[in-house]
C-alpha cells in the first residue's frame, strides 16, 4: 500500500500502469484498426479529456513498433506531433508540415519510452543519438521554405525514414481556421498526402473532432472512428469494470477503510464522470488535502473536499454528452419503413427473395 508522501512517479505515472478493462479493450480495437493498414484513411481516437487516449495509443504504438533494434539505420516508422496554434490562434498547415519534417529528422520518440518496458540503458543510448541528430538537424535545415516545399520535403522524407504512422494530438486545433479555409481542405489535404505517401494518420481528439469529418460523406468513409468512453451509468455491464477500478486504486493510497472507495463509488463517479485521469487526479488532490491536515490516511471527508467547484463540474460533464452524442449510433428504423412502404416490401417478400 502506498504512502501519502510517497505519490511521485519518475518514469511512470499512476494512470499509465493502470490497465483497466476500457483501456484493454480499447488498445485491442486500435491494435486491430491499426494492423489493417490503408494508407490515405485516418483512425480517429476519441474520448473524453481525461480518459487515457495519449497513454492508450503509446502502448498501441509501442506494441506494434516498440524494438527499435528492428527499425534499421536511419529509420522510425511512426513519429508524433500535436497540431498547435502557432499564427495568432490559428491553425497553420505550414507550420505542422514543418513539424512533422522536424519529427522525421530528430524524432522526439516520447510515444516509444512512456511507461515501457525498454531497458534504461538502451532508452539513454537511443535518447543520445536522438539528441546529436536534435543539434545537427537545425545547422542542414533550409528556412523560408514556402508550404509547398515544405510538403514536398515531408513527402521525399517520409518514404526515406520508411515512417508508416504518423499521430496527431489534439486534432481540434484544425477546427481553428481563419475565414478562407474550411477544416475539411486539411482533412481531405492529409488523406491525399497519406495516400500519395503509403502513410495512415492516428488522429487524437475530444468531441469536437468529428466536424473535421462529419462535413462530408466521402470523407466519413476513409476515418475509422476508435472510441474510448469513460464508464457509465448507462451501461450496466460498466459496474463490475468500475468497482474494480476502484478496487485497484484502494490499493495504491493508504485508505481509513478498506472499502472507503466501494462505499464512495457512487459520490466518486459523480464528481469525476466515470473518467480514469479525473478518478486518479482526485485521489492526488485528496493525498494532498490529507498531508496538509496532517492525516497519514485518506478519509471521506478529504475525497470530498477534493471534488472540483459547480462550474468546473458542470463542464466536466458537459463534455461527457457531447462525447456520448457523438458516439450515439443513429436510428435508422423510421427510414427503413418508408423505404419498405415505397417498394412495397415486408419481411414475408424479402424472405422470398433471399
Amino acid at each position: 500500500m502506498g504512502s501519502i508522501g510517497g505519490l511521485c512517479r519518475t518514469r511512470r505515472s499512476l494512470m499509465n500502469i493502470i490497465e483497466h478493462h476500457e483501456f484493454l479493450t480499447t488498445k485491442t480495437q486500435l491494435l486491430m484498426e491499426m494492423g489493417h493498414f490503408r494508407p490515405g484513411h485516418m483512425i480517429f481516437l476519441m474520448g473524453p479529456s481525461g480518459v487515457g487516449k495519449t497513454t492508450l495509443r503509446h502502448a498501441a504504438m509501442q506494441a506494434t513498433f516498440g524494438n527499435p533494434l528492428l527499425w534499421g539505420r536511419g529509420k522510425t516508422p511512426a513519429i508524433e506531433c500535436f497540431v498547435v496554434l502557432p499564427q495568432i490562434g490559428f491553425f497553420s498547415s505550414a507550420f505542422l508540415a514543418d513539424e512533422m519534417i522536424d519529427q522525421l529528422n530528430a524524432p522526439s520518440l516520447n510515444w516509444l519510452f512512456e511507461n515501457s518496458d525498454i531497458p534504461l540503458n538502451v532508452e539513454g543510448e537511443i535518447t543520445a543519438n536522438v539528441d546529436e541528430a536534435a543539434k545537427i538537424w537545425p545547422l542542414l535545415k533550409r528556412s523560408g521554405m514556402s508550404e509547398r516545399d515544405l510538403w514536398k520535403t515531408f513527402k521525399r522524407t517520409v518514404k526515406e525514414r520508411g515512417c508508416k504512422y504518423v499521430s496527431l494530438d489534439q486534432v481540434t486545433g484544425l477546427l481553428v481556421n481563419r475565414k478562407n479555409k474550411k477544416p475539411s481542405d486539411h482533412i481531405e489535404h492529409l488523406m491525399s498526402l497519406g495516400e500519395a505517401c503509403g502513410i495512415m494518420f492516428i488522429m487524437t481528439g475530444v468531441a469536437r473532432a468529428s466536424e473535421l469529418w462529419s462535413i462530408h460523406s466521402e470523407l466519413r468513409r476513409r476515418v475509422i472512428p476508435v472510441w474510448m468512453s469513460p464508464y457509465s451509468e448507462h451501461n450496466k455491464g460498466d459496474l463490475v469494470h468500475y468497482l474494480q477500478l476502484l478496487k485497484t486504486l484502494s490499493g495504491k493510497y493508504p485508505l481509513s477503510k478498506n472499502d472507503l472507495l466501494y462505499t464512495m463509488a457512487t459520490d466518486i463517479y459523480a464528481m469525476t464522470g466515470g473518467t480514469i485521469g479525473e478518478i486518479v487526479k482526485l485521489m492526488q488532490r485528496a493525498a494532498v488535502l490529507a498531508a496538509m491536515n496532517g492525516d497519514t490516511k485518506l478519509k471521506k471527508e478529504h475525497i470530498q473536499r477534493a471534488s472540483y467547484n459547480e462550474k468546473d463540474l458542470r463542464n466536466l460533464w458537459g463534455d461527457i454528452k457531447e462525447f456520448e452524442i457523438v458516439k450515439a449510433t443513429a436510428d435508422s428504423s423510421l427510414r427503413s419503413e418508408e423505404v419498405a412502404a415505397r417498394w412495397s416490401l415486408n419481411k414475408k417478400a424479402t424472405a422470398k427473395v433471399a
